[in-house]
């Protein structure tokens, strides 16, 4: 039976956009708890331990589970249950080797890392702990894989709501119980554990929709092409990484902890609000078996979505940047309000750089998200380089909107080269009409909130009403302008007919 992809690609990107709001909504109460209890200083050093083992767990992976999701989603489209269980079992084995290889050297050299390389040595203890965080995710990540490549996706949201949910239930029991001196350690401690009660659930799920996808007999599969696809995605992978957490541990090479923490949440709060890249992640499966002209009308709907829903909150956190972030995390980090201005724009790029980047994985195009992505990484490290030491003379908090400033500069031209490439390959083009009338209704809308914000006292109720009558108008004025047409709300609500 032919496969309705339009139905399905709806459905997936409804649930993993379930799944990424859950997931933001959580990190977000997540982070406002830590950051208000660290305050600036422990959440820097707090937040440069995170980087840290955000880097050691791709290494761990080094692009595994996103081969994994590519080769076992291929083989199921061929209905090769064994040969899609041989990718999996090949490649989960390698993932756990790494690991621990991984795992043992981070603890052989934490105190180098926390003395020398940082010149910090409160980092030493929370470094012991994130080994918890990297083996746990680690592991996760292997079976995750497996549901989002069979396009399973609805049970993720679930998993993910209780990972969320654990997550703070821990940290706040171990944040009230440790003392100051071990409260960041105990935070990574509370990452292990909900990621092991997810990690539970995750496996439930798979062996009781079919034990078979990773029980039962293995047989030969082409590990060269593997091996080769595998090559690229680790470069891009760490490449990466890197990419998304250079800025902090380069801060942490000039700055104090504390400036560390303002940055970093200002950082927090704009990937909070940037949940439009799952709707990208979710359709990589998809991706992978459709043909180039079913391709080209899937991605000019899902960027037409992106742009609606991206310039306008992008416009709107510009604005309201001060008042979010002392609502959320009070008078201590209004300091970093200039820096989430200039930050702001990630949004936008975050949400098309997964669209094609998710192209090209679909397309085996591996060895070109490798070199871009390195190509990106050595502008913003020479970028994020002389912003600080020029800028750090002045003082440290212009140091780190320098640093803002270089991350949005190399993220548009990393951008601006997976764009390239992709439309090569696949021939595809944004449509300006989408951009322009949405452009037009976030004009309208700014318009409204400028003025809002200078004739009433904005406080937390006052700010929700705000931003309620802020999204009305920018809707209304789109289905004015036809920028959202009636066949855009008919796909959402076919979604009932889909369950």
């Amino acid at each position: 039976m032919k496969k309705n992809y339009k139905k399905i690609a709806t459905k997936n990107a409804v649930f993993n956009t379930s799944t990424k709001i859950i997931s933001k909504i959580g990190s977000l109460i997540f982070t406002i708890i830590i950051a208000r209890t660290l305050l600036p200083e422990l959440f820097g050093i707090y937040s440069l331990i995170l980087s840290i083992a955000l880097i050691a767990i791709t290494f761990t992976d080094l692009g595994i589970d996103a081969t994994i999701v590519r080769y076992f989603s291929e083989a199921m489209g061929q209905n090769k249950i064994e040969k899609a269980r041989s990718y999996f079992r090949y490649l989960a084995k390698i993932k756990i080797k790494i690991t621990f290889i991984i795992i043992t050297l981070i603890l052989l050299f934490s105190k180098i890392i926390a003395n020398q390389i940082f010149n910090k040595p409160a980092l030493f203890y929370p470094i012991i702990f994130s080994t918890l965080y990297i083996l746990t995710n680690s592991i996760y990540g292997i079976f995750l894989g497996i549901l989002y490549a069979t396009n399973d996706l609805k049970k993720i949201p679930i998993i993910e709501m209780l990972n969320q949910t654990l997550k703070i239930i821990f940290s706040i029991i171990i944040i009230t119980i440790l003392s100051t001196n071990l409260k960041v350690s105990g935070i990574f401690l509370a990452y292990a554990l909900s990621l092991f009660g997810a990690g539970i659930l995750v496996l439930k799920t798979i062996i009781k929709k079919n034990k078979k996808l990773i029980i039962g007999k293995i047989s030969k599969i082409e590990k060269l092409r593997i091996k080769k696809y595998l090559s690229y995605m680790s470069i891009a992978s760490i490449s990466l990484i890197f990419f998304g957490a250079i800025d902090t541990i380069m801060l942490g090479l000039f700055v104090s902890a504390k400036f560390i923490g303002l940055y970093k949440a200002a950082l927090s709060l704009v990937l909070a609000i940037a949940v439009f890249p799952a709707i990208s992640s979710s359709l990589l499966p998809i991706f992978t078996q459709i043909d180039n002209r079913k391709l080209e009308r899937g991605f000019k709907k899902i960027s037409k979505y992106l742009f609606i829903l991206a310039i306008p909150i992008t416009t709107g956190l510009i604005i309201l940047g001060k008042d979010i972030l002392l609502a959320i995390y009070g008078i201590k980090f209004i300091e970093a309000t200039k820096t989430l201005i200039v930050l702001s724009p990630l949004i936008i790029t975050f949400a098309l750089t997964e669209l094609y980047s998710g192209i090209l994985q679909a397309k085996e195009q591996s060895k070109i998200l490798a070199k871009q992505t390195i190509i990106a990484l050595i502008i913003n490290i020479i970028l994020n380089y002389v912003a600080i030491i020029n800028l750090i003379k002045i003082n440290q908090e212009m140091a780190i909107i320098g640093v803002g400033i270089s991350t949005v500069i190399s993220r548009i031209i990393y951008l601006n080269l997976i764009r390239k490439k992709t439309n090569k390959i696949a021939k595809l083009k944004i449509y300006k009409s989408p951009i322009m009338k949405s452009l037009f209704a976030t004009m309208i809308m700014a318009t409204f909130l400028i003025t809002f914000n200078k004739l009433i006292l904005i406080n937390i109720w006052i700010g929700t009403i705000e931003i309620i009558l802020a999204s009305g108008i920018y809707f209304g004025i789109m289905l004015l302008i036809k920028g959202i047409k009636k066949e855009d709300i008919y796909l959402f609500k076919s979604l009932k007919n889909t369950q």
